[in-house]
C-alpha cells in the first residue's frame, strides 16, 4: 500500500530534502507537545488535592451553618431567660399614692406609675429599677404598661448585661438606701 508521500515522490513533486525537513518539524511538534503534558502521577496527585479542597471547603461551609445555628439558638435562649427572669423577680405591689414618671422609650412619651412610697422611694434610690418584660418593643403594644416591672438591682445588673434596652429607668448612679429604711420583698 503506498501513502501519499511515496506517491508524490515518485511523481516528483515534492523532493526528498523537503520530506525529511517536515518529518522532522513533526517529530519536534510531536516531542514539545508531549513534553508539556504533566506526568500521569502529578496529574492525579493535583486532582485528588483538588478534591480533598473541595471537600474541606464543603465541611467548612457546615460548620459555619451549624455554628450560625448555634448562636441563634443561643440568642433565643437569652431572650426568653431574660423575660423569665424578669416575670419571676419582679415586685408585686398595689398602687399608691406615690407618682413616679420616668421616659418611655421613645422619647415624646412620659409614662407615670402609682407607687406605695417606700417603692418610689428605692426606685430614686436605685435599690430598684423599672424594665420592660417583653419581646416585643413597647411601642408596638396597645396596652403597653401591662408589661412593666419593678426589680431588685442585682436583677436589674443582670438584665442590663443581657438586654440593655429593657431597663426603663434606674438610678445606678443613687445610694442604696438604709436596709431598715426598705420594705422588704411584699410591697
Amino acid at each position: 500500500m503506498i501513502n501519499l508521500r511515496d506517491s508524490l515522490l515518485k511523481a516528483g513533486v515534492v523532493a526528498k530534502k523537503d520530506v525529511h525537513r517536515v518529518q522532522n518539524e513533526l517529530r519536534k511538534e510531536a516531542k514539545q507537545s508531549a513534553g508539556n503534558q504533566e506526568p500521569k502521577a502529578i496529574r492525579e496527585r493535583r486532582e485528588r488535592e483538588e478534591l480533598e479542597a473541595r471537600v474541606k471547603e464543603e465541611e467548612e461551609e457546615r460548620r459555619r451553618r451549624r455554628l450560625e445555628s448555634i448562636a441563634r439558638e443561643q440568642e433565643e435562649i437569652r431572650l426568653i431567660s431574660t423575660r423569665q427572669m424578669l416575670r419571676a423577680n419582679r415586685k408585686i405591689f398595689r398602687p399608691g399614692p406615690q407618682r413616679f414618671w420616668f421616659r418611655a422609650p421613645l422619647p415624646p412619651q412620659i409614662w407615670r406609675l402609682d407607687l406605695p412610697e417606700r417603692l418610689a422611694h428605692d426606685i430614686r434610690a436605685g435599690a430598684l429599677a423599672i424594665a420592660w418584660c417583653d419581646d416585643q418593643h413597647p411601642d408596638q403594644r396597645p396596652d403597653q404598661r401591662q408589661e412593666i416591672v419593678v426589680i431588685d438591682r442585682d436583677v436589674a445588673a443582670r438584665v442590663l448585661e443581657r438586654r440593655p434596652e429593657l431597663i426603663l429607668f434606674w438610678n445606678r448612679d443613687g445610694a442604696d438606701p438604709d436596709p431598715s429604711e426598705r420594705l422588704h420583698p411584699a410591697y
